[in-house]
């Protein structure tokens, strides 16, 4: 015969709380203000609570915005190729993905670099946006940091695939001032490339983020090309009692003729 044990609960008293501080908690928001150089502190990614890296016991890799401009990264394609433990396909990738056991995933046909991505040599990782599975092709217009997760991660955020997670984080509006910025990129094969920012503050209770692509892409191969115009915008009100409304959409119209990167 077993007995049952008996649960024992902490006394509390009606004064235990009163001299205590309220404590404010943004657990689900990670920014770059603790970020040293290339050198991110925390994450989402390991527990969807914002979270010490050094505290979370899986491999995550962080490309954040100073990174992310100092190689002057563009898409998928132009991240993956730094980061440990990763390929990409594609004419600047590091493997050609014209064979193997790993399809092209659905959620990147369209992305005219090849799209295949391969993690640990096993498969293609999920893309995610904020962590929502996507199929709209990341571009670094609208984000400013990068977290890859390679391995299982399904304890986490359900069935997923082995290879692990790459999630694109977009700018969101914030009270740091008004401020903007405006970009031209070209290459030897006649790509125009523009790209903008603005955030402005509509008093202390609100804050409006706009940013916007005009690409031409242009290949070597004189029959391929890449016309992407985009349009974000993502906005923050403050609500009483403390609490944060945050939203964003995004327009965008794509043609493009790909080229062809895998070898006769």
């Amino acid at each position: 015969m077993i007995a049952p044990l008996g649960l024992f609960a902490q006394a509390t008293t009606e004064d235990a709380t009163d001299d205590e501080d309220i404590i404010m908690l943004s657990p689900f928001e990670v920014t770059g203000d603790d970020d040293v150089g290339y050198l991110a502190t925390s994450t989402l990614a390991g527990t969807r609570l914002r979270t010490n890296l050094r505290d979370i016991g899986s491999s995550i890799s962080i490309v954040n915005e100073e990174f992310l401009e100092d190689t002057g990264s563009q898409n998928l394609e132009d991240v993956l190729i730094f980061t440990p433990n990763t390929e990409i396909g594609g004419l600047g990738g590091n493997h050609s993905g014209s064979t193997g056991a790993n399809p092209i995933p659905e959620q990147q046909r369209d992305d005219p670099s090849g799209g295949l991505t391969r993690v640990r040599g096993l498969a293609s990782a999920d893309l995610t946006r904020d962590y929502f599975i996507t199929n709209i092709p990341f571009d670094t217009f609208n984000t400013d940091r990068v977290d890859v997760q390679r391995g299982a991660n399904s304890a986490l955020f359900g069935l997923g695939s082995p290879g692990g997670i790459v999630n694109a984080s977009t700018i969101r509006a914030d009270f740091l001032g008004n401020r903007g910025r405006v970009r031209f990129e070209t290459d030897q094969y006649g790509t125009t490339r523009y790209s903008m920012r603005y955030n402005a503050m509509i008093g202390d209770v609100a804050a409006v983020r706009i940013a916007g692509l005009s690409e031409d892409k242009a290949y070597e191969q004189k029959q391929a090309f890449l016309e992407d115009d985009r349009l974000f915008a993502a906005v923050t009100v403050k609500l009483p009692f403390g609490l944060t409304a945050r939203a964003n959409a995004e327009i965008a119209e794509r043609h493009s003729a790909n080229p062809d990167y895998i070898p006769p």
